[in-house]
Protein backbone atom coordinates (compact mmCIF):
# COMPACT_ATOMS: atom_id res chain seq x y z
CA UNK A 1 0.00 0.00 0.00
CA UNK A 2 1.95 3.29 -0.90
CA UNK A 3 1.96 6.07 1.45
CA UNK A 4 0.80 9.57 0.39
CA UNK A 5 3.17 12.13 0.24
CA UNK A 6 3.78 16.15 -1.02
CA UNK A 7 6.07 17.60 -3.16
CA UNK A 8 8.73 17.83 -0.94
CA UNK A 9 8.44 13.46 -0.06
CA UNK A 10 6.65 14.35 3.51
CA UNK A 11 4.14 12.28 4.52
CA UNK A 12 0.73 13.45 4.19
CA UNK A 13 -1.79 12.25 7.38
CA UNK A 14 -5.45 11.29 6.02
CA UNK A 15 -7.44 13.81 8.30
CA UNK A 16 -10.98 13.16 6.79
CA UNK A 17 -13.67 13.88 9.31
CA UNK A 18 -17.17 12.23 9.45
CA UNK A 19 -19.96 14.89 9.45
CA UNK A 20 -23.39 13.75 10.01
CA UNK A 21 -25.39 11.87 7.41
CA UNK A 22 -27.52 14.94 5.77
CA UNK A 23 -29.27 14.06 2.50
CA UNK A 24 -30.30 16.79 0.01
CA UNK A 25 -33.90 16.66 1.00
CA UNK A 26 -33.17 17.65 4.92
CA UNK A 27 -31.87 21.13 3.43
CA UNK A 28 -34.24 22.05 0.49
CA UNK A 29 -37.78 20.07 0.76
CA UNK A 30 -40.33 21.70 2.73
CA UNK A 31 -41.31 20.61 6.10
CA UNK A 32 -44.81 21.11 5.71
CA UNK A 33 -47.24 20.97 2.35
CA UNK A 34 -48.80 24.95 3.95
CA UNK A 35 -47.31 26.76 6.79
CA UNK A 36 -48.82 27.95 9.98
CA UNK A 37 -50.97 30.50 10.04
CA UNK A 38 -52.62 30.00 13.20
CA UNK A 39 -55.64 28.16 12.40
CA UNK A 40 -54.24 25.02 10.98
CA UNK A 41 -52.38 24.11 13.56
CA UNK A 42 -53.55 20.14 13.89
CA UNK A 43 -52.72 19.27 9.98
CA UNK A 44 -49.50 21.40 10.04
CA UNK A 45 -48.10 19.42 13.01
CA UNK A 46 -49.37 15.79 11.39
CA UNK A 47 -47.42 17.14 8.31
CA UNK A 48 -44.19 18.45 10.22
CA UNK A 49 -43.81 15.29 12.84
CA UNK A 50 -44.18 13.22 9.81
CA UNK A 51 -41.50 14.55 7.94
CA UNK A 52 -39.34 15.29 10.85
CA UNK A 53 -39.26 11.29 11.75
CA UNK A 54 -38.93 10.22 8.32
CA UNK A 55 -35.34 12.07 8.25
CA UNK A 56 -34.76 10.34 12.08
CA UNK A 57 -34.45 13.59 14.04
CA UNK A 58 -37.44 13.78 16.46
CA UNK A 59 -35.67 13.09 19.51
CA UNK A 60 -34.86 16.89 19.04
CA UNK A 61 -38.47 17.34 19.97
CA UNK A 62 -39.55 14.81 21.80
CA UNK A 63 -36.72 15.61 24.04
CA UNK A 64 -34.64 11.70 23.70
CA UNK A 65 -31.71 13.69 21.95
CA UNK A 66 -30.99 16.22 24.81
CA UNK A 67 -27.86 18.73 24.36
CA UNK A 68 -24.56 17.13 25.51
CA UNK A 69 -23.50 19.11 28.98
CA UNK A 70 -20.09 19.71 27.53
CA UNK A 71 -20.58 23.10 25.75
CA UNK A 72 -17.05 22.71 24.56
CA UNK A 73 -17.39 19.44 23.34
CA UNK A 74 -17.16 17.91 19.68
CA UNK A 75 -20.82 15.93 20.77
CA UNK A 76 -22.14 19.62 21.40
CA UNK A 77 -21.20 20.73 18.26
CA UNK A 78 -22.91 17.99 16.25
CA UNK A 79 -25.60 18.28 18.10
CA UNK A 80 -26.15 22.22 18.03
CA UNK A 81 -25.88 21.91 13.97
CA UNK A 82 -28.97 19.46 13.72
CA UNK A 83 -30.56 21.67 16.24
CA UNK A 84 -30.31 24.59 14.15
CA UNK A 85 -31.34 22.55 11.23
CA UNK A 86 -34.49 21.54 12.53
CA UNK A 87 -35.11 25.06 13.93
CA UNK A 88 -34.61 26.23 10.60
CA UNK A 89 -37.39 23.14 9.17
CA UNK A 90 -40.06 24.73 11.41
CA UNK A 91 -39.51 28.71 11.40
CA UNK A 92 -39.37 28.02 6.98
CA UNK A 93 -42.90 26.36 7.66
CA UNK A 94 -44.07 29.19 9.78
CA UNK A 95 -45.90 32.90 7.73
CA UNK A 96 -44.24 35.72 8.79
CA UNK A 97 -45.74 36.95 11.89
CA UNK A 98 -46.27 33.72 13.43
CA UNK A 99 -42.73 33.00 12.40
CA UNK A 100 -41.17 36.41 14.65
CA UNK A 101 -42.68 35.01 18.10
CA UNK A 102 -40.49 31.93 17.78
CA UNK A 103 -37.11 33.11 16.02
CA UNK A 104 -35.35 33.96 19.20
CA UNK A 105 -36.79 30.18 21.36
CA UNK A 106 -33.06 28.41 21.64
CA UNK A 107 -34.19 24.81 20.88
CA UNK A 108 -36.28 23.26 18.39
CA UNK A 109 -38.50 21.64 21.14
CA UNK A 110 -39.35 24.66 23.00
CA UNK A 111 -40.62 25.56 19.83
CA UNK A 112 -42.37 23.12 19.10
CA UNK A 113 -43.73 22.90 22.68
CA UNK A 114 -44.75 26.87 22.37
CA UNK A 115 -46.46 26.04 19.39
CA UNK A 116 -48.64 23.59 20.80
CA UNK A 117 -49.63 25.58 23.62
CA UNK A 118 -50.14 28.33 21.83
CA UNK A 119 -52.33 26.73 18.58
CA UNK A 120 -53.41 23.27 19.85
CA UNK A 121 -55.69 23.96 22.82
CA UNK A 122 -57.51 26.63 22.03
CA UNK A 123 -58.72 24.90 18.73
CA UNK A 124 -59.39 21.45 19.98
CA UNK A 125 -62.81 22.00 21.13
CA UNK A 126 -64.19 24.12 18.03
CA UNK A 127 -62.16 22.17 15.77
CA UNK A 128 -63.18 18.93 17.41
CA UNK A 129 -66.90 20.43 16.89
CA UNK A 130 -67.18 21.01 13.19
CA UNK A 131 -65.40 17.86 12.57
CA UNK A 132 -68.07 15.80 14.68
CA UNK A 133 -71.08 17.88 13.01
CA UNK A 134 -69.46 17.00 9.53
CA UNK A 135 -68.66 13.18 10.21
CA UNK A 136 -72.78 12.93 11.19
CA UNK A 137 -73.75 14.72 7.79
CA UNK A 138 -71.54 13.11 5.08
CA UNK A 139 -73.70 10.78 3.01
CA UNK A 140 -73.02 8.86 0.06
CA UNK A 141 -75.48 10.61 -1.94
CA UNK A 142 -74.95 8.52 -5.35
CA UNK A 143 -71.53 8.94 -4.84
CA UNK A 144 -69.69 5.77 -4.99
CA UNK A 145 -68.90 3.80 -1.77
CA UNK A 146 -65.06 4.67 -1.88
CA UNK A 147 -65.70 8.09 -2.57
CA UNK A 148 -67.93 7.91 0.43
CA UNK A 149 -65.77 6.00 2.49
CA UNK A 150 -62.37 7.97 2.27
CA UNK A 151 -64.27 11.14 3.14
CA UNK A 152 -65.33 9.46 6.53
CA UNK A 153 -61.81 8.56 6.76
CA UNK A 154 -60.14 11.62 6.68
CA UNK A 155 -62.82 13.25 8.95
CA UNK A 156 -62.24 10.23 11.77
CA UNK A 157 -58.49 10.66 11.33
CA UNK A 158 -58.36 14.56 11.96
CA UNK A 159 -60.70 13.99 14.82
CA UNK A 160 -57.91 10.60 16.21
CA UNK A 161 -55.01 13.47 16.06
CA UNK A 162 -57.32 15.84 18.01
CA UNK A 163 -58.98 13.38 20.93
CA UNK A 164 -56.48 12.52 23.06
CA UNK A 165 -57.70 9.72 25.45
CA UNK A 166 -54.95 8.60 27.61
CA UNK A 167 -55.17 4.76 28.44
CA UNK A 168 -52.76 2.41 30.13
CA UNK A 169 -55.07 -0.44 31.03
CA UNK A 170 -54.99 -2.97 28.05
CA UNK A 171 -58.97 -4.20 29.02
CA UNK A 172 -59.95 -0.48 28.94
CA UNK A 173 -58.44 0.15 25.66
CA UNK A 174 -60.16 -2.86 23.98
CA UNK A 175 -63.55 -1.47 25.30
CA UNK A 176 -63.18 1.56 23.91
CA UNK A 177 -61.71 0.69 20.89
CA UNK A 178 -64.75 -1.60 20.26
CA UNK A 179 -67.21 0.99 21.39
CA UNK A 180 -65.73 3.49 18.60
CA UNK A 181 -65.59 0.68 15.81
CA UNK A 182 -69.45 0.29 17.19
CA UNK A 183 -69.97 4.07 16.68
CA UNK A 184 -68.53 4.50 13.07
CA UNK A 185 -69.64 1.25 12.08
CA UNK A 186 -73.51 2.77 12.21
CA UNK A 187 -72.26 6.07 11.07
CA UNK A 188 -70.89 4.64 8.09
CA UNK A 189 -74.09 2.40 7.07
CA UNK A 190 -76.16 5.58 8.20
CA UNK A 191 -74.78 7.29 5.63
CA UNK A 192 -75.03 4.51 2.34
CA UNK A 193 -77.72 4.85 0.16
CA UNK A 194 -80.85 2.95 -0.08
CA UNK A 195 -79.75 0.73 -2.94
CA UNK A 196 -77.44 -0.94 -0.10
CA UNK A 197 -80.36 -1.58 2.58
CA UNK A 198 -79.22 -5.09 2.09
CA UNK A 199 -75.49 -4.22 3.22
CA UNK A 200 -76.95 -2.36 6.38
CA UNK A 201 -78.82 -5.60 7.05
CA UNK A 202 -76.04 -8.27 6.62
CA UNK A 203 -74.06 -5.87 8.85
CA UNK A 204 -76.77 -5.48 11.35
CA UNK A 205 -77.55 -9.04 11.86
CA UNK A 206 -73.54 -10.13 12.17
CA UNK A 207 -73.13 -10.99 15.81
CA UNK A 208 -70.76 -9.78 16.87
CA UNK A 209 -70.79 -6.48 14.63
CA UNK A 210 -67.71 -6.56 12.22
CA UNK A 211 -65.13 -4.35 12.45
CA UNK A 212 -65.14 -0.59 10.52
CA UNK A 213 -62.71 -2.36 7.84
CA UNK A 214 -64.79 -5.87 7.26
CA UNK A 215 -68.05 -3.65 6.91
CA UNK A 216 -66.99 -1.09 4.04
CA UNK A 217 -65.67 -4.54 2.36
CA UNK A 218 -68.91 -5.97 2.97
CA UNK A 219 -70.56 -2.84 1.05
CA UNK A 220 -68.47 -4.20 -1.69
CA UNK A 221 -69.51 -7.75 -1.41
CA UNK A 222 -72.76 -8.52 -4.20
CA UNK A 223 -76.24 -8.96 -2.92
CA UNK A 224 -77.21 -12.27 -4.31
CA UNK A 225 -74.12 -13.62 -3.78
CA UNK A 226 -75.57 -13.79 0.07
CA UNK A 227 -78.41 -16.08 -0.82
CA UNK A 228 -78.84 -19.40 1.00
CA UNK A 229 -78.17 -22.54 -1.43
CA UNK A 230 -81.44 -23.60 -1.16
CA UNK A 231 -83.62 -20.43 -1.02
CA UNK A 232 -86.33 -19.90 -3.12
CA UNK A 233 -86.14 -17.91 -6.73
CA UNK A 234 -88.08 -15.32 -5.42
CA UNK A 235 -86.02 -14.73 -2.11
CA UNK A 236 -84.00 -11.54 -1.52
CA UNK A 237 -80.67 -10.55 0.53
CA UNK A 238 -82.89 -8.09 2.04
CA UNK A 239 -86.09 -10.42 2.52
CA UNK A 240 -82.99 -12.94 4.41
CA UNK A 241 -81.12 -10.20 6.11
CA UNK A 242 -83.23 -7.04 7.55
CA UNK A 243 -85.45 -8.85 10.83
CA UNK A 244 -88.97 -7.90 10.66
CA UNK A 245 -90.21 -5.92 13.83
CA UNK A 246 -91.97 -9.04 15.64
CA UNK A 247 -88.19 -10.73 14.66
CA UNK A 248 -86.57 -8.37 16.49
CA UNK A 249 -89.27 -8.40 19.45
CA UNK A 250 -88.04 -12.10 19.84
CA UNK A 251 -84.30 -11.51 19.46
CA UNK A 252 -84.39 -9.01 21.75
CA UNK A 253 -86.13 -11.01 24.51
CA UNK A 254 -83.59 -13.71 24.38
CA UNK A 255 -84.76 -16.83 21.93
CA UNK A 256 -84.60 -16.58 18.05
CA UNK A 257 -88.13 -17.58 17.25
CA UNK A 258 -87.68 -18.50 13.52
CA UNK A 259 -85.21 -19.94 11.23
CA UNK A 260 -82.85 -16.90 9.88
CA UNK A 261 -79.87 -16.51 8.06
CA UNK A 262 -76.85 -14.46 9.48
CA UNK A 263 -74.26 -13.71 6.62
CA UNK A 264 -70.95 -12.33 7.64
CA UNK A 265 -68.24 -11.90 4.71
CA UNK A 266 -66.50 -15.43 6.13
CA UNK A 267 -69.01 -17.42 7.11
CA UNK A 268 -73.21 -18.30 7.22
CA UNK A 269 -74.28 -19.29 10.88
CA UNK A 270 -77.92 -20.75 10.90
CA UNK A 271 -80.35 -20.28 13.45
CA UNK A 272 -82.42 -23.02 14.47
CA UNK A 273 -86.20 -22.44 15.00
CA UNK A 274 -86.81 -21.95 19.22
CA UNK A 275 -90.28 -23.21 19.40
CA UNK A 276 -92.50 -24.32 16.67
CA UNK A 277 -95.71 -22.25 17.52
CA UNK A 278 -94.01 -19.02 16.59
CA UNK A 279 -91.96 -20.06 13.75
CA UNK A 280 -95.56 -21.32 11.82
CA UNK A 281 -96.93 -18.07 12.61
CA UNK A 282 -94.11 -16.30 10.72
CA UNK A 283 -93.44 -18.66 7.84
CA UNK A 284 -95.60 -15.88 5.71
CA UNK A 285 -92.40 -13.89 5.90
CA UNK A 286 -89.86 -16.59 6.19
CA UNK A 287 -90.26 -19.84 4.51
CA UNK A 288 -88.52 -22.70 6.64
CA UNK A 289 -86.51 -25.43 5.00
CA UNK A 290 -87.62 -28.75 4.24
Amino acid sequence: MTTPTNDDGVVVKNTTITLPSLHMQDVSSLLTPEKLDGTNYVEWALNAQNKIQGRKRWGFISGTKAAPNDTNSEEYEAWEDDNCLIKSWLLDAMNKDIRSIFLRLPTTKEIWDMAKQTYSISQDASKSYQLYCEVISVRQNGSSVIYYWGKLQKLWQEIDAIDDCAMSCKADIEIYTTKINSQRVYIFLAGLDSSLDGVRGRVLATVPLPNLQVTYAMSHQPLDSTLPPNAPANSSPESLSIPTPQVEKEMNAGGLAIRAYIYSCSDRIKAEPANETIEHSMSAEVTPEH
